[in-house]
Formats: structure tokens, C-alpha cells, sequence
């Protein structure tokens, strides 16, 4: 469990999350299911986890129990991997499918990583890469197939580039989360600041 800041402009309120990094099958849909029950609204998986569809399925049985939750306080977190940004259109419908979650939860998309898998780091696929799955996730954004964009193990260099590369762009807009860790050993204090 970690205590994010809510993606809401202005708000700092610590908030529950759910993080599913390595539960599977049953594991992961009886952990969702009980978070929800026990209060929890904020749920976070990625592709990459291979557990959308037990965390969905966790969701609407929990909502299908609960006839009067308010379901536009419950938030799922997903993110596009690095082995998927070369196609990230399609990876992001794919993770949506995949959640299969009614329209009134609040659906947040996340590129997970800044640089596409298997590949060497001072390429320049890396960077067209984030800018293409960037304005795919806009996109989606705007077409009202999900409610917040955002970056997943961004460092401060790939946030500027983003912006440098797209800040021109009519559609272009910051994203709203940077999900990264951070502990005593990996402070990252200039993401902080």
C-alpha cells in the first residue's frame, strides 16, 4: 500500500491504493475484492502484471454486492508496458478490454515505462515512442475512453523531452501522474521538487 497524492488539481489527501505488482488469478482477485471491501478505492495494475482481467472481474463483483457504492470514487490504475509502446493504441484498447470496467470508474492510463523493452537506451526509438503512445493516450483521453493520462518511471530528462517534443502540439497536455518509486534507498528527489 502506498499513499499517492490524488490526481485532482489542488488536493494532497493521502488516499488508499491497492498495488497488485505481483498477484495472479484467485490471489489477485480475492485481494481486490477484499481491498474494496475493507475501503480501499484505488486499485493499480499494469498489462505487464497479467492480471487486468482478475482485478475487473474483482471490481464488478464487488459493485454487483454493493447496489449503492458510489462508483465514480473508485479509480483503476493500468499502464501500457515497454514491450507494447511500439503499439500503444492497441495496447491501451487491449488493458481497457481486458478491465472491462463500467464507464462511471474512474479509468487511469499510464505509460509504464520511458523507453521501449529490449532495446538500447541512447536510441532514438525511445523518444518517438513516448511521444507516439503520448498523444495515443491524449487521444483516448479526449475521446472519453479514459479519464487521466499519465507516466509511470519517468525521471525529470524524459518529462522535459515530453514536453519540448509536444508542447506545440494543439491536443498536447501534461501529464497528470508520475507513478514512481520512492523509498529510503531511491529518493529521486529531483522528481520531488
Amino acid at each position: 500500500m502506498v499513499t499517492p497524492r490524488t490526481p485532482k488539481p489542488g488536493s494532497k489527501s493521502p488516499i488508499r491504493l491497492v498495488k497488485l505488482c505481483q498477484l495472479a488469478c484467485e490471489t489477485c482477485e480475492t485481494s481486490v475484492y477484499e481491498a474494496l471491501q475493507a475501503g480501499y478505492r484505488w486499485i493499480d495494475t499494469a498489462s505487464v502484471y497479467k492480471n487486468e482481467v482478475e482485478v475487473g472481474r474483482a471490481v464488478r463483483r464487488w459493485l454487483d454486492q454493493e447496489q449503492n457504492a458510489d462508483t465514480t470514487r473508485i479509480t483503476v490504475t493500468t499502464k501500457i508496458s515497454p514491450y507494447e509502446l511500439l503499439q500503444a493504441r492497441a495496447a491501451s484498447v487491449a488493458c481497457l478490454e481486458r478491465l472491462s470496467l463500467p464507464s462511471t470508474i474512474q479509468k487511469v492510463l499510464l505509460i509504464h515505462w520511458p523507453g521501449v523493452a529490449r532495446k538500447k537506451h541512447d536510441m532514438a526509438i525511445h523518444r518517438q515512442a513516448r511521444n507516439s503512445a503520448w498523444k495515443v493516450l491524449c487521444d483516448l483521453k479526449h475521446d472519453g475512453f479514459i479519464d487521466i493520462v499519465g507516466v509511470s518511471n519517468f525521471n525529470v530528462y524524459h518529462l522535459e523531452l515530453l514536453a519540448e517534443d509536444l508542447s506545440c502540439e494543439d491536443w498536447y497536455e501534461t501529464p497528470a501522474i508520475n507513478q514512481v518509486e520512492m523509498h529510503a534507498r531511491c529518493q529521486q528527489r529531483d522528481l520531488r521538487e
